[in-house]
């Protein structure tokens, strides 16, 4: 039974003798092979080169052009240089074949030839004649990828480069740049030390000249106030409702300017004092200052809770003028409260633990907190509720001074709280 041809490829059969081209192509179109014929080198140059077969049977005696020039021809030429050529012959001395290999043939077939044979072959340098093509084609297209890969790979080289060449014009530039801004920073932080040395002396000359002058108005105030007493206690007789009355002023005002004072030379104790740090107990600080203050009044009803055992590192000296001010302020605004509430405790969350001192007095407006802590600032009359408003500011440098922040929340009308926070965090 016959199988059914199959394209094995294509073959030139070059042959003079019709008789042995019709026996080659019948035992080659069989097994599926495509053959093309030529009868004379001539013809043999043009179709190669027109059909570029798999392989060429090339018979060596033929008139003309025999088989060996035809062979040099094609190996001579570029589209057919690479077509593997078998030699066919009845010649069998060896020069003959030496010849045909010096030539460019790949193989010698001597006449006659054996069908088996000739397929043997045929297959074998089809094979081969495929492989190698295939070959070429992936050496071609690995030489062009690797040329294309290089061209990128210059180009890529070139624009590095170009960037480190920018790159190290960027860092002197940047080098120039930042040795100007650090003899800038140099040059302003000489002169903001030196300002700031100048700016020290002015305050150390303006604290104590306050210092000095609020010390010095004691004794005059106290002379005025005690002067005005005797007068209102010894000759108060003598003198109509009126006289009285301004007398009283005059002891008021006094009183009054002797408090701005001592508030004045606390303010400046806190900003010259050197800071002591020691354990400092401040529930038993606050124990003591709102014991205090309930015997100024003993008929007032006040809740006072204070949370046991908050120990901090601190100056014991400056926290008991922060808590003398925190909690007399608290004990002043509540004044007005049925059932006034006082705090004092430490409280836990985001950020650095704080202590407060709460209260449910009247309370501020927080659209005035900025200036809550400046010296002077009230936000209520002294015929309301009596201070000089240096309180907070003492507060707030007491605390600055030993690290910490101070702030408040408040609601009109629904108590205030106070937090202060210590550089341990304690």
């Amino acid at each position: 039974m016959k199988t059914q041809p199959t394209d094995q490829g294509t073959i030139l059969v070059v042959d003079d003798t019709p008789s042995v081209i019709d026996v080659t192509r019948s035992v080659l179109e069989e097994i599926g092979y495509r053959v093309v014929v030529a009868t004379n080198g001539e013809k043999a140059l043009q179709r190669a080169a027109a059909v570029t077969p798999d392989l060429i049977l090339l018979d060596i005696m033929m008139p003309s052009i025999d088989g060996y020039e035809t062979c040099r021809r094609l190996k001579a030429q570029e589209a057919t240089r690479e077509i593997p050529v078998l030699l066919l012959s009845a010649l069998t001395d060896v020069s003959n074949k030496v010849k045909g290999f010096e030539l460019g043939a790949v193989d010698y077939l001597t006449k006659p030839i054996s069908p088996e044979e000739l397929l043997a072959r045929v297959r074998t340098h089809v094979t081969l004649s495929r492989l190698q093509r295939e070959l070429r084609a992936a050496n071609q297209s690995l030489e062009e990828r690797v040329a294309a890969r290089t061209e990128e790979l210059s180009l890529a080289n070139t624009a590095l480069q170009q960037e480190i060449v920018e790159r190290k014009r960027a860092e002197e530039a940047l080098h120039k740049l930042t040795e100007e801004l650090e003899e800038r920073v140099k040059a302003r932080t000489a002169e903001l030390q030196a300002s700031n040395k100048e700016l020290a002396a002015v305050n150390n000359e303006l604290e104590t000249f306050s210092y000095s002058v609020s010390h010095d108005l004691r004794t005059p105030l106290r002379a005025i106030d005690g002067f005005s007493r005797i007068l209102l206690e010894d000759y108060a007789e003598s003198l109509d409702a009126e006289g009285r009355h301004t007398l009283e002023r005059v002891c008021a005002a006094s009183q009054r300017m002797g408090r701005l004072i001592d508030d004045l030379l606390m303010l400046a104790k806190v900003t010259r004092s050197e800071i002591r740090r020691a354990p400092v107990d401040l529930s038993e600080l606050a124990v003591a200052i709102t014991g205090e203050l309930q015997k100024t009044d003993p008929g007032r009803r006040v809740e006072i809770v204070i949370a046991p055992g908050q120990v901090a590192q601190a100056d014991a000296t400056l926290m008991r003028s922060v808590l003398e001010n925190l909690l007399g302020n608290a004990w002043k605004f509540t004044g007005t409260q049925s059932a006034a509430r006082i705090e004092f405790g430490r409280m836990t969350g985001e950020g650095a633990p704080a202590y407060f001192v709460r209260d449910n007095g009247v309370g501020f407006d927080m659209t005035y907190a900025q200036k809550l802590f400046g010296a002077f600032q009230r936000f209520h009359t002294v015929a309301e509720f009596p201070g000089t408003g240096i309180g907070l500011a003492t507060v707030q440098r007491a605390i600055r001074r030993h690290g910490g922040e101070v702030r408040a929340e408040s609601e009109v009308n629904r108590g205030a709280t106070f937090y202060f926070t210590l550089p341990d965090g304690r």
